[in-house]
């Protein structure tokens, strides 16, 4: 049987067909033909897979900042060096062969006044005056009396604080001190800031024997 016999027959049996079954079979005939002519154009994707968002976080370290300050002048730096050398000088030990005591009570060394560290300053033209009501010389007297015993004698002075017009420091006469023989004699006054129980002592006596200033 020939193809074309074959189609001719199966044209016959579908045209005696109802028309809703030629509909359906017209359909399902077209349908064909545009997979079989299509079929190259057609592509069949799978859906996407899912994306994973991954979030990644870096330590950040903090912001380093540098500072660069001006470097000082070299007259500066000098002069700084100066007088750093020149604290050194008056804050180190002093030797002194010939003591020269001023009326105030000062001792000059090597160009610079030396006051007795503990003891206020006195003055050579104070006068003082008694319980008995009788005045005398105190300040005189104190001035005399260092002068005196430190004349032509070698003392050590330690330096402890500087002062707008020298430094004060603890001066010895061999192991004695000199500004605690004074107070102890009554002839000189702590400074308020002192608390050396030794001082503190020998002061506490003077008063209690009412010697030279506490005679009052």
């Amino acid at each position: 049987m020939s193809i074309v016999r074959i189609a001719r027959e199966m044209v016959q049996a579908v045209a005696m067909l109802p028309l809703a079954a030629k509909v359906l079979i017209g359909r399902a005939i077209l349908a064909e033909f545009v997979v079989i002519t299509q079929w190259e154009h057609l592509t069949f994707r799978s859906p996407p897979a899912p994306v994973t968002l991954k979030a990644t976080i870096s330590p950040q370290k903090p912001e380093q900042r540098s500072f660069s300050f001006p470097e000082a002048p070299a007259a500066e730096k000098t002069r700084a060096a100066e007088v750093e050398a020149s604290l050194a000088k008056r804050m180190a030990r002093v030797f002194i062969d010939e003591p020269n005591v001023e009326a105030n009570g000062s001792i000059i060394a090597n160009g610079q006044a030396i006051y007795l560290y503990g003891i206020k300053q006195f003055d050579s033209k104070k006068v003082c005056t008694k319980a008995s009501g009788d005045r005398w010389a105190c300040g005189l007297h104190a001035y005399a009396t260092l002068r005196n015993s430190i004349a032509h004698k070698k003392i050590i002075c330690d330096p402890k604080t500087i002062l707008s017009n020298g430094v004060s420091a603890i001066c010895r006469l061999g192991a004695t001190d000199i500004a605690l023989t004074l107070v102890r004699d009554g002839l000189a006054e702590l400074d308020g800031n002192i608390v050396d129980a030794e001082m503190v002592k020998a002061q506490a006596f003077a008063k209690s024997q009412k010697l030279g200033i506490w005679d009052r």
